[in-house]
């Protein structure tokens, strides 16, 4: 994997620029994509005005961007809607209310169709006014470990995938190898006249080191692949308390995505 995870802020001069292209490539080799969005712009009561500004601020210029790579990838690395000082909107916003305004402003994310999408909407906060000139703020993490440990439980969890497929394409390749090493070595054995017996002990000597040496690497592989699971399940304890969870725009648990 070229990039751990990708996070994701576009202005609208980004959309034309040269780089779009390389955006797209970050995007393809991410483990994880995030979104930020600016907690301020929930600040208040009338929901239709908070959506419009997410949209007008944030997510006119996303949706645009990623109908168009839907259409051509059918697919999209799991994204976080990262939702900062949300200490600024709590008041104002409620649960229910926050699903309802991002759903909305980041439909393309919540589409219900064959393309799989996996979605959470996390609200972060480093403390309660934080930003108060007169520096009363207190400092209450909320939520900030949640993306990071997103991000790393894809990353690992695409590196396992990536190792048991190397394993197997070894061991193919292996047995295709002894395969041949053998019906060399049997050839040999079959023959009535100038039967080479040095030949036939050189094969057998190398099926056995060949055989060895694989396994051998084999069984680290294995191990690592095991710790690795191991640690993800770790990170799994923690990802449960992921409040907002959707998968092909259904509301489920991570759980549910690990099943």
């Amino acid at each position: 994997m070229d990039t751990f995870f990708c996070f994701l802020t576009i202005a609208g001069s980004f959309y034309n620029a040269p780089e779009f292209d390389d955006f797209k490539k970050s995007i393809n080799s991410s483990s994880s994509l995030f979104i930020c969005v600016d907690g301020a712009l929930l600040v208040g009561d009338d929901i239709e005005e908070k959506i419009e500004r997410v949209k007008d601020e944030c997510s006119a210029v996303i949706n645009t961007f990623f109908s168009e790579y839907f259409a051509s990838n059918n697919q999209l690395p799991p994204t976080a809607i990262v939702v900062t000082k949300y200490d600024l909107c709590r008041q104002d916003t409620n649960e229910e209310e926050l699903c309802e305004i991002i759903e909305e402003a980041f439909s393309p994310f919540f589409v219900k169709d064959g393309n799989k999408r996996i979605v959470t909407i996390i609200p972060v906060s480093i403390g309660i006014n934080i930003m108060d000139n007169d520096c009363s703020g207190r400092l209450k993490p909320m939520n900030i470990n949640l993306p990071i440990f997103m991000g790393i439980w894809f990353a690992l969890i695409k590196k396992i995938q990536d190792f048991a497929e190397e394993i197997k394409s070894e061991k193919d390749q292996m047995s295709k190898e002894v395969t041949e090493l053998r019906c060399m070595k049997a050839k040999e054995e079959k023959k009535w006249w100038f039967k080479n017996k040095k030949d036939i002990e050189r094969l057998e000597c190398i099926i056995k080191n060949a055989e060895c040496s694989n396994a051998k690497k084999h069984q680290e592989m294995e191990e690592l692949i095991n710790a690795m699971k191991n640690n993800s399940k770790k990170l799994t304890d923690e990802l449960e308390s992921i409040p907002y969870v959707y998968v092909n725009g259904e509301r489920c648990s991570f759980s549910q995505i690990i099943e």
